[in-house]
């Protein structure tokens, strides 16, 4: 949520879309994310590029959902 500043069901979406396309357990993906938080931690590439996809993608689908 503060990475991409979305709401918390938002959040709760990138996690799963993640999860399903990188094929790891969603706990996966938020151990990860949570160790990444610490000071000169990383998220595993692969996992980075599906979570910038992921949230990229929750951005568009919120953005076409408000338009008339």
């Amino acid at each position: 949520m503060a990475r991409f500043g979305c709401s918390s069901e938002s959040a709760w979406e990138i996690l799963v879309k993640v999860s399903q396309h990188s094929n790891t357990k969603l706990r996966g993906v938020a151990d990860c994310l949570v160790e990444a938080a610490q000071p000169g931690s990383e998220m595993p590439q692969d996992l980075q590029q599906h979570l910038s996809l992921a949230a990229v993608q929750n951005s568009r689908d919120e953005r076409a959902t408000r338009r008339p």
